[in-house]
């Protein structure tokens, strides 16, 4: 409607003043991805009566379908609610990176089967807003809105394009947590949109630094080294997904298994620069599903995915015990020993024997 409304005084010279008083200023444009998340949190009391997998429901429903990933989010923010307990948590939250303990923290079947994909231990809320809340209390998630009224205020000082752009930005962040993946493009961003509207006012700090700060060398420079952190990032993830593709092909998974019996060493190819093997565990969820359904589907179990089976099991423990794993290898190493532990039958009898081995 905002974007309507711009369109037609720029091209068009319709103003409408009460509604451009009241559309185009930073409050405005602030209460916008707030209301969204709002509306996501809401979205799950509306949508999921907190027990039954009401995200499959509605991910099968011929109108309501794509509602179910923005309920399964507002589910996150939902059951995160009740660790908002004590004044200490409420003020100033849990600390970045917590989210993941907090969901284990509050998992029954119900919560696990609708905010989980089987696996995953969601590490983050998909929202900004809410993010903040839970890591840093309402005190940083205060600070969080006086950031978005500050760009907006300057923003619209500079431009109602950059203003809407902006915009766009905020209400993505509604719905996916980006904060830590750009904060030193926002930084680089919110600094020329401060330097541009500084321009033709008098400011008190030093005209040098200030020129420094907004000449094309200090912005190469900066983003020079933006774009090598940002390099060295992508090249981690090409590398760690690379090397999996290739270690993880059937005849290649046989034969580690099978070396590893020799070296005493089942987790000395698993390697992802510190990040606690996550790619290797949804390899292990998927070969554990696999597994499963072996048993359950067509009544065998072949001789080498009992030897690959063999080598997931030790390897996660190696990693475990050396306390290098993520929440979310130990969540899958804890659902592969439960699912063998259950299996029915001859078969599940001699899956349990995988069990007892390791």
């Amino acid at each position: 409607m905002a974007w309507l409304i711009w369109l037609l005084n720029f091209y068009y010279k319709i103003k409408i003043n009460f509604l451009h008083k009241i559309i185009f200023n930073p409050v405005f444009f602030t209460s916008i991805p707030i209301l969204l998340s709002l509306v996501m949190v809401l979205s799950s009391y509306i949508f999921w009566d907190g027990e039954t997998d009401m995200t499959n429901q509605i991910g099968n429903s011929k109108y309501w379908g794509h509602l179910a990933t923005m309920v399964a989010r507002g589910s996150i923010v939902r059951v995160l609610f009740e660790h908002l307990d004590g004044i200490k948590a409420l003020l100033f939250g849990y600390g970045w990176g917590s989210i993941s303990e907090l969901l284990l923290k509050s998992f029954t079947p119900e919560v696990f089967y609708q905010i989980n994909t089987g696996n995953r231990v969601h590490f983050h809320t998909h929202n900004e807003l809410f993010e903040h809340i839970f890591s840093i209390g309402l005190v940083g998630g205060s600070i969080y809105i006086a950031y978005i009224y500050n760009i907006f205020k300057y923003a619209f000082k500079t431009s109602m394009a950059i203003s809407f752009l902006w915009l766009i930005y905020f209400c993505l962040s509604a719905f996916w947590f980006q904060w830590i993946s750009n904060i030193s493009i926002q930084a680089m961003l919110a600094g020329i949109l401060l330097t541009n509207c500084y321009q033709n006012e008098r400011y008190s700090f030093s005209d040098k630094i200030a020129s420094l700060f907004n000449s094309i060398y200090f912005y190469t420079i900066y983003m020079v080294c933006v774009s090598m952190f940002l390099f060295y990032g992508a090249y981690i993830g090409y590398y760690t997904a690379y090397k999996d593709s290739i270690s993880f092909g059937s005849e290649s998974l046989i034969k580690i298994a099978e070396e590893s019996k020799i070296t005493g060493n089942c987790s000395q190819i698993i390697d992802d620069y510190g990040k606690g093997a996550m790619q290797f565990s949804q390899r292990y969820n998927g070969f554990n599903n696999y597994f499963k359904d072996q048993i359950m589907l067509y009544g065998v179990i072949n001789e080498s995915d009992s030897i690959a089976l063999n080598w997931y099991i030790c390897a996660a423990d190696e990693i475990i015990l050396a306390n290098k794993a993520s929440l979310e290898l130990m969540n899958v190493h804890v659902n592969v020993l439960s699912t063998i532990s259950v299996l029915s039958g001859k078969l599940g009898e001699q899956a349990g024997v995988i069990q007892k081995n390791t």
